[in-house]
């Protein structure tokens, strides 16, 4: 028979079956922009997290050194 009429290894047709499934299928405008939005707020949502962390972990510091400051005052 010719190569063209040839199946081929069953394995490999599998595989690139599962690699053609796992990749993202083109979507209309809308649904594209509302991807955008949630992917948007996500990073806006992460960089408000690290400002409350840089935040709390400065208010911290501040305490320790205000008490080691005071046990070095003496009675």
């Amino acid at each position: 028979p010719p190569p063209s009429a040839r199946v081929g290894n069953p394995k490999r047709l599998a595989r690139q079956a599962a690699r053609e499934a796992g990749q993202p299928r083109p979507s209309t405008a809308a649904q594209e922009a509302i991807r955008q939005d949630i992917e948007q707020r996500a990073r806006v949502a992460a960089g408000h997290g690290r400002q409350d962390r840089d935040a709390e972990n400065a208010y911290r510091r501040q305490v320790r050194r205000a008490k080691a400051k005071a046990r070095h005052r003496g009675h």
